[in-house]
C-alpha cells in the first residue's frame, strides 16, 4: 500500500510538471514595416479584454531593437519572444516599457501586447503606442553573388527597397554575377543589395533565395550551391 500511495504521488506530481513553452494564438497580428530610407515605425491600436496583439518584425542578429511602448490606462503591457516562441526576452510587467538589446539570432522577433490578467478578465478596454526601430550591422556575406534558380527566360527583379511592392530598377538572369552590398531580413525573407557589374550604376535588392556565393569574375569557378 505504501509503494502504492508513493506511485501516485510520482505520477501527480509529473501531471504539474509546465508543458513546453508554446504562445497561443494572438487575436489579431500586424506585420511591422518601415517606410523606404526609415529604420522605425510607429504604431497606435486598442485592446478590449482578452483580446492580444502581436506585432511581428524580421530582424537579423547583430541589429539593435529598440522598443519604446506606453498605454492611457498604464494596465495594458508587451512582452518581447524571439525566434521558436520560448522564454520572453522582456517582461513588461516586471522589465517595464522599454527594451534596447542587440538581437542573438536571425529570424521573426513577436512583440505581444496584452492587458493585464485582472484588467482583461473584467473587459476592460485599454489604448496603446508603441515605437519599433530596428538599425545596426547588416550581414556582410561574401563579395560576389551569382543568380540560381531563375529559369530559362526568367529574370530577377532589383527592387528600390527590401519589399516585393517596391519599384523594380533592373534585372539580372540566371548566372549573372552581382556584388554584394550587405542582406537583411525583411518581409519574412532575406534580402541582398546588389549591383550590376556591367552597369555599375544599377544597384537594388533582390531575393536572395535566388542568389549563391560566387568567385571574384576572372577568377576561380565559383563553390557548389549548398
Amino acid at each position: 500500500m505504501i509503494r502504492f500511495r508513493a506511485f501516485l504521488l510520482i505520477a501527480a506530481a509529473a501531471a504539474l510538471q509546465p508543458a513546453a513553452a508554446q504562445l497561443p494564438e494572438a487575436t489579431r497580428t500586424v506585420a511591422v514595416a518601415f517606410v523606404p530610407g526609415a529604420s522605425g515605425a510607429h504604431y497606435e491600436g486598442r485592446l478590449v479584454g482578452n483580446e492580444v496583439v502581436d506585432y511581428l518584425l524580421p530582424a537579423n542578429r547583430g541589429q539593435r531593437l529598440n522598443i519604446r511602448f506606453s498605454s492611457r490606462n498604464g494596465e495594458s503591457f508587451f512582452n518581447l519572444y524571439g525566434p521558436g516562441d520560448g522564454e520572453a526576452l522582456h517582461d513588461g510587467t516586471i522589465s517595464g516599457g522599454s527594451y534596447d538589446q542587440v538581437l542573438p539570432v536571425n529570424g521573426s522577433y513577436r512583440i505581444r501586447v496584452y492587458l493585464r490578467a485582472n484588467y482583461a478578465r473584467r473587459g476592460d478596454a485599454s489604448r496603446h503606442m508603441i515605437d519599433i526601430n530596428l538599425t545596426g550591422a547588416v550581414a556582410a556575406g561574401p563579395e560576389y553573388w551569382s543568380v540560381d534558380g531563375v529559369g530559362t527566360g526568367g529574370l530577377l527583379i532589383f527592387h528600390e527597397t527590401p519589399s516585393t511592392t517596391s519599384r523594380g530598377v533592373g534585372s539580372a538572369a540566371d548566372g549573372n554575377v552581382l556584388r554584394n552590398f550587405g542582406c537583411r531580413a525583411a518581409e519574412g525573407r532575406q534580402w541582398c543589395r546588389v549591383g550590376s557589374l556591367r552597369n555599375t550604376a544599377v544597384t537594388g535588392w533582390v531575393d536572395a533565395s535566388f542568389l549563391r556565393p560566387a568567385a571574384r569574375p576572372g577568377g576561380s569557378p565559383p563553390p557548389p550551391k549548398r
